[in-house]
C-alpha cells in the first residue's frame, strides 16, 4: 500500500467520523 493511499484512507475515515458525530448530534 502506498503511503499516499494510506493518507487518503485516513482522510476518508475522518470524514465518515465527522458525519457520524453530526448525525448523533441531531
Amino acid at each position: 500500500m502506498n503511503p499516499r493511499q494510506n493518507e487518503i484512507l485516513q482522510l476518508v475515515n475522518d470524514r465518515k467520523r465527522v458525519q457520524v458525530t453530526e448525525l448523533s448530534d441531531i
